[in-house]
């Protein structure tokens, strides 16, 4: 195994009441409005000298379902190439840019290629976006970073079966118009699926159930998840829980009452002062199991 990394854990977004808006402004006016087509709404969302940019890392590809009908596996590669043509990654078209000015073009452009008339186009959008508010500038400008999967199932597939499906990064800016907003840059990046999660973080699901089987533990996923809440890094984490026998683990568990933010409290306290967890466990449960008040 590498040496862990010393470098911080990436931060769950924590947006304020204005920047929620904004999102929730993108959710209804974009993202569900073009799933659904909606030309009419698109053309107040969009501004009118508005900018569009779709890039994919190298090698993205949308695989064609086999066993299908024809007609799907027809519209399946139309969908991938309409895609291809209108990458705009340097290094996928030779060096020739490929972006879309004008609010009409850039419909036509999304119609033809991300929302593929023969496909339904979903979005599954997480909750750690970002969003700044640029002030300096003759109108209010806010810029927006939203992250999730698109997914793509034709029209002749059911509900029930697997949609071709793609991951996400979406850069938009905004401008004030009228007391509402408008969209001047949509630029989009479209990577491969390797995981269920857009981004990675130290609490991901399929994160925490790697460390766990990588620890040959019988201990709760819970437990894991703990230690990496009291980590900052993976250097921290991997500092924390490989300086702590798996027995010692048990017995803070235990006396946490099966509570993994105790046990890992406990542990912690048991290192960092080269004590018994009894004695640990001690000092915490006289305050409250406020580790700030030792």
């Amino acid at each position: 195994r590498r040496p862990p990394l010393g470098l911080p854990f990436p931060n769950h977004s924590n947006l304020s009441p204005d920047a929620k808006n904004i999102l929730m402004f993108l959710e209804t006016a974009l993202f569900q409005a073009l799933s659904a087509g909606n030309t009419q709404l698109l053309m107040t969302t969009y501004h009118q000298e508005a900018v569009f940019a779709c890039s994919a890392e190298q090698r993205f590809n949308i695989p064609v379902p086999q066993g299908c009908e024809k007609n799907i596996r027809e519209d399946t590669v139309s969908l991938r190439n309409s895609l291809r043509d209108n990458d705009s990654n340097l290094l996928n078209r030779g060096g020739v840019s490929r972006v879309v000015k004008g609010r009409t073009q850039l419909l036509a452009t999304l119609e033809n290629s991300l929302y593929h008339k023969k496909f339904r186009t979903h979005h599954q959008l997480i909750g750690d976006g970002n969003v700044s508010f640029i002030t300096s500038t003759p109108v209010p400008v806010a810029v927006a970073t939203v992250h999730g999967k698109m997914m793509w199932l034709h029209q002749n597939q059911n509900q029930s079966e697997a949609p071709r499906s793609a991951l996400f990064d979406r850069t938009i800016t905004l401008v004030s118009v009228n007391g509402g907003w408008q969209v001047t840059n949509d630029i989009m990046y479209l990577r491969r699926q390797f995981t269920e999660e857009p981004l990675f973080f130290a609490d991901n699901p399929s994160r925490i159930d790697h460390l766990c089987k990588s620890f040959g533990s019988v201990y709760p996923p819970e437990i894991f998840a703990a230690f990496v809440a009291a980590s900052s890094s993976d250097k921290d984490y991997y500092n924390l829980r490989d300086g702590i026998p798996k027995e010692i683990i048990e017995q803070c568990y235990q006396m946490g009452g099966n509570d993994a933010t105790r046990c890992v409290a406990i542990a912690k306290l048991a290192l960092a002062r080269q004590c018994a967890p009894q004695d640990a466990f001690n000092a915490l449960n006289a305050v409250g199991f406020d580790a700030s008040r030792l």
